[in-house]
């Protein structure tokens, strides 16, 4: 009987270009979800959340400048 970890499966390894996509897509839903709490008058009530939506889109930034490397 084979050993599982000696296997190798190819849908398990890091696909780059997919990773990029979905920072990307990721970058552009954090992006409207800011702008919807914006627009939407709740600024005030939902600072915490908008402040952490925007370090979530610092840190996607960053991974795609890593990942355009």
């Amino acid at each position: 009987m084979p050993n599982p970890s000696s296997q190798s499966n190819p849908s398990s390894q890091p696909n780059p270009s997919s990773q990029t996509d979905t920072l990307r897509t990721v970058s552009d839903l954090l992006h409207h979800a800011r702008l919807a709490i914006r627009d939407g008058g709740q600024a005030v009530a939902m600072f915490e959340i908008d402040t952490l939506l925007q370090v979530a889109q610092t840190e996607v930034a960053r991974s795609l400048e890593r990942a355009d490397r």
